[in-house]
């Protein structure tokens, strides 16, 4: 083995005992936070150790207030920004607090309030992070433009940027000696800016330097000349002391670009290696003392004054990190002419990181995965896995930045350290990483845990045998089984040839109660193994005591104050014991020695509170330990005060007449006193509670109406003890409503005539007029009479007034005459009630003589009587005349043709001419 080989091996020991020094475990507080993900350790996602886990903190109401408690914990200065929406990137694992609201002032961030450890409603998209001002370096300011002296109208460009960790908007601030002149702001993480110039003239030249919000750090200045010659002092135009001493330059335009050129080995440089580069021009193009310049990316680095006239000069640069590398470009003064460029890489390999999967211990047998990874900074390379004291080497082109190596089976010779390193080429140069860290893979035999059986009960009687089984199913036999008791010294072994023990306790006292486990060992390949413990059995030894039996001695719902017998009996060998009777909701307790196998238990005068349900239970000691028997099935009794049915009695008659008072009375047997009585119809609303009078109430419906009738009951309500208590219905009574209407009288009168009474009734002459009167005594007001005939089917119907009604006849007829009789109708209340008819009454109407015709209508109508006399005087009158005047005429025809009768005597009167 190579001296080299030795050295390499035991650089890596060291560093595998540095690793495992390293990783021992270290015990964080609880509430500890730190910051992930950041450029620095001020600046990044917050998380916080609780629980032996570190976890994320979601954003909601994630403020300032919460950023300065953190950056205080932390002792990282003031808090410059509050970031949202994992802009750290996203945690992984627990999410331990939510709803986070500082006021500020707390010490620290668990302080604060918050909605519980592992409490939330996020996901790690919304992860939590601060960025303090702790850590906030200078910004770096840099020319882009081509020097810091320029000549009017050029344009000048800076650069101002950071390395730090910025917040979501960032805004840089460009400062011409110390006063800002220009802002840009910038999108999240953008970490610089360019500010531009155009234009420029003599008020442009000064010293700049730029800052970024909210740090404000100040950057380094760089100053800027704007060349004029008539600006600068010179003696005035004229005036000198000299002869044709004539000044004379070498201007760019007349002077040969500078060239560049690489004198270390490779462009590709590693860290702390020194970079070499050679820059030079013609002899004729330089000036008497000229300064060469080298440039990196632009910017002007380092400068090297030449001897006069020397025509080249050699720039040498230590690099360290990879910031310094970029584009190299040279320039000398005064024509500052850029050269040629060289692009030189730094490459710094990070060392890779190697994990295991699975990443506890391997099973013989099993796949195993290994992953090499590192920083994405040299693609394309390869990963060579190397096992560090074993044969074991594979190696993997890379596949991005990782590359993965099986192992499809592990055995024992593949157990050990191993590393991985990452070997690239650049610019032609072979680059090897440094060794990963080491990871150990340890090879076991894979044992599946045992499965313990408990062959009889779980809770076997004081001095009964116990058997337990332990069993595995596993190809690995011949071995041993343990039974180990856990909290006791009961440890039992058994050698078995198959994959199962059985284990006999012969007779268990309390000693041997509690749990058990049992474990399989196996001997494979000069190696011991041992399987995981079996779930744990149980069994407790105990004195099983029957459940016991309570019985109610007397009925179930005693009355107030009446006594109460409860017995409790077990059926046991155990004796000597106690019996307890409990209230199962209440505060009732009382314990008995026992009498044999039972106890009496006397509750004397019963109150509210002893009513309920009841158990008991039966104690015992045996063997110096207590044993309580399981809750006895329960009992239960009302406490009640009994009250009779009451009595309802109907104090006036069960029809009742429309509108007069009705009286009941309601009465109970109790001596229960000083309640009320409830009045119900059975089928309407009518209700009405008296206080009770000793044991009966009087109720009196003062009208009664048709509402009122139907069925009533009553019952009877009292108070006992805080407890209202009320009998059953009575039996129910019943009354009808009722109008009793009289029978109404009937009468004939004639006031325009005459009207006289005969044997069988009023006589009316024919034609006479005359009314029939009906009438009734009663309350009601209103109604109607209807007046029948038996010689007519027309029943004629009037409106009472005054309780009375007359039918009119103008003018008495033959068909008038029979037999009249009338009713009453009355409605009351949407009911209607009729009276009995009266008596009959015969009316006749009789024929008139001339002389009594005309004395009728001499009575009945006057002014006809006599304007009829005086027309039949009138008529009289006229017909005297006319026969007169006949007669008269008739004699005159006898005197002058008296020779012409035959007649021999004739008595004719003498008329004279006077007549």
């Amino acid at each position: 083995m190579s001296t080299s080989h030795v050295q390499h091996i035991a650089h890596l020991l060291c560093v595998s005992s540095l690793t495992a020094i390293l990783s021992l475990p270290y015990t964080y507080q609880t509430g500890t936070v730190g910051l992930v993900g950041g450029s620095n350790e001020c600046a990044g996602r917050v998380e916080v150790y609780h629980n032996d886990t570190w976890g994320t903190v979601c954003d909601d109401d994630w403020d300032m207030d919460d950023a300065t408690v953190v950056c205080r914990q932390l002792g990282c200065g003031e808090a410059l920004c509050a970031l949202t929406t994992a802009h750290f990137g996203r945690g992984s694992g627990e999410i331990w607090m939510d709803d986070v609201d500082c006021s500020g002032a707390e010490r620290s961030l668990t302080q604060c309030s918050h909605s519980g450890f592992g409490g939330h409603n996020c996901h790690h998209g919304e992860d939590a992070g601060v960025v303090c001002s702790g850590v906030s370096s200078s910004p770096n300011i840099s020319l882009t433009s081509v020097q810091s002296t320029v000549l009017p109208g050029e344009t000048i460009e800076f650069e101002c940027s950071t390395s730090s960790d910025t917040c979501s908007t960032t805004v840089f601030h460009l400062y011409k000696n110390g006063v800002s002149i220009m802002t840009r702001s910038t999108t999240a993480n953008q970490k610089h800016v360019t500010f531009m110039l155009p234009h420029v003239d003599s008020s442009n030249q000064g010293s700049y330097s730029c800052a970024y919000s909210p740090s404000f750090t100040r950057t380094s200045s760089i100053d800027i000349s704007v060349a004029f010659l008539s600006e600068c002092f010179h003696g005035g135009f004229g005036g000198h002391d000299c002869n044709h001493e004539v000044a004379g330059v070498v201007c760019s335009e007349a002077s040969q670009t500078p060239t560049i050129s690489l004198m270390s080995p490779y462009s590709a440089i590693l860290p702390g290696e020194t970079l070499q580069m050679r820059c030079s021009t013609r002899a004729s193009d330089i000036c008497n003392n000229t300064v060469f310049s080298l440039y990196r990316n632009g910017i002007s680095i380092t400068t090297v004054f030449a001897d006069s006239y020397q025509e080249s000069v050699i720039f040498s640069l230590s690099l360290n990190d990879s910031s310094q590398g970029g584009c190299f470009t040279c320039a000398y003064s005064p024509s500052f002419s850029k050269s040629n460029s060289i692009n030189i890489t730094l490459v710094d390999l990070p060392k890779p990181l190697l994990s295991l999967q699975p990443s506890r211990e391997l099973f013989w047998g099993q796949s195993v995965q290994m992953t090499c990874s590192m920083s994405p900074q040299q693609l394309g390379g390869t990963f060579t896995v190397q096992q560090l004291f074993g044969a074991f080497r594979e190696t993997e082109r890379a596949s991005g930045c990782t590359a993965t190596f099986t192992i499809p089976k592990v055995d024992f010779r593949h157990g050990g350290f191993f590393y991985c390193v990452y070997k690239t080429s650049v610019s032609h140069r072979n680059i090897i990483s440094s060794p990963s860290n080491l990871v150990v893979l340890t090879v076991e035999v894979m044992l599946p845990r045992p499965a313990l059986l408990l062959q009889t009960e779980e809770d076997p009687s004081w001095h009964d045998p116990v058997q337990m089984t332990c069993s595995i199913s596993t190809p690995y036999l011949g071995g041993v089984f343990t039974l180990q008791q856990l909290s006791g010294s009961h440890t039992e072994t058994k050698i078995t040839s198959g994959n199962s023990s059985t284990f006999t306790m012969p007779q268990v006292d309390f000693a041997h109660e509690g749990s058990y486990y049992c474990q399989y060992q196996t001997h494979l390949s000069d190696r011991n193994f041992t399987s995981p413990r079996s779930d744990s059995v149980s069994f407790s030894v105990v004195v099983t005591l029957p459940k016991p039996c309570l019985t109610l001695e007397t009925e179930k719902d005693p009355s107030l104050g009446e006594p109460v017998r409860l017995n409790c009996s077990i059926s046991t060998q155990y004796l000597g014991g106690t019996f307890t009777l409990q209230q199962l909701s209440g505060s009732y307790r009382e314990t008995k020695a026992a009498s044999g196998t039972s106890a009496d238990f006397t509750i004397r005068q019963v109150d509210f509170v002893h009513e309920g349900s009841y158990y008991c239970q039966y104690q015992t000691r045996v063997s110096s330990r207590h044993f309580t028997s399981s809750h006895s099935d329960s009992v239960s009794f009302s406490v009640v005060v009994t009250l009779p049915s009451p009595h309802l009695t109907l104090q006036t008659g069960r029809t009742p007449s429309w509108g007069q008072p009705v009286r009941m009375t309601c009465s109970i047997s109790t001596q229960q006193l000083g309640g009320t009585f409830t009045l119900q119809q059975l089928s309407g609303s009518y209700r009405e509670t008296k206080a009770a009078s000793g044991t009966s109430a009087d109720f009196t419906i003062r009208q009664v109406d048709f509402v009122h009738e139907g069925s009533y009951y009553c019952q009877y309500q009292t108070r006992v003890s805080g407890r209202d208590f009320t009998s059953s219905r009575s039996d129910s009574v019943s009354f009808s409503v009722v109008v009793s209407l009289p029978q109404p009288i009937i009468s004939a009168s004639a006031p325009d005539g005459e009207l006289s009474w005969g044997p069988q009734g009023p006589e009316v002459p024919r034609g006479q007029s005359f009314s029939i009167v009906c009438s009734i005594e009663s309350q009601h007001q209103g109604g109607s009479f209807h007046l029948i005939s038996d010689g007519s089917k027309e029943v004629l119907t009037e409106a009472a007034v005054s309780q009375s009604a007359s039918f009119y006849f103008p003018e008495g007829d033959v068909s008038d005459s029979g037999n009249y009789s009338c009713f009453y109708e009355v409605a009351l209340s949407t009911r209607l009630f009729t009276s009995t008819r009266t008596d009959e009454l015969r009316v006749t109407i009789k024929g008139l003589t001339w002389i009594e015709w005309f004395l009728h209508v001499k009575s009945a109508h006057p002014f006809v009587f006599y304007g009829a006399i005086l027309g039949v005087l009138l008529l009289l009158l006229v017909v005297c005349s006319v026969v007169l005047l006949k007669s008269k005429n008739r004699h005159r025809q006898y005197v002058i043709k008296e020779e012409y009768w035959p007649m021999t005597t004739f008595d004719v009167p003498k008329w004279t001419e006077s007549e």
